[in-house]
């Protein structure tokens, strides 16, 4: 199984994209959760890595 390494993705990050457009955290997870017609439910996912800014 293929691994992330995040310190790696962070050099990227930063070579590729504008600092403001950096995310300042980083969660490795097994799956995204998406809705019934495919769409990722930004949502769902705040409320469940995030539930104090829900």
């Amino acid at each position: 199984t293929p691994t992330l390494e995040l310190n790696p993705l962070r050099t990227r990050l930063k070579e590729e994209m504008a600092p403001y457009k950096i995310p300042t955290v980083l969660k490795l997870v097994d799956s995204i959760e998406r809705n019934a017609m495919g769409k990722v439910n930004k949502k769902d996912i705040i409320k469940t890595y995030w539930p104090d800014k829900a």
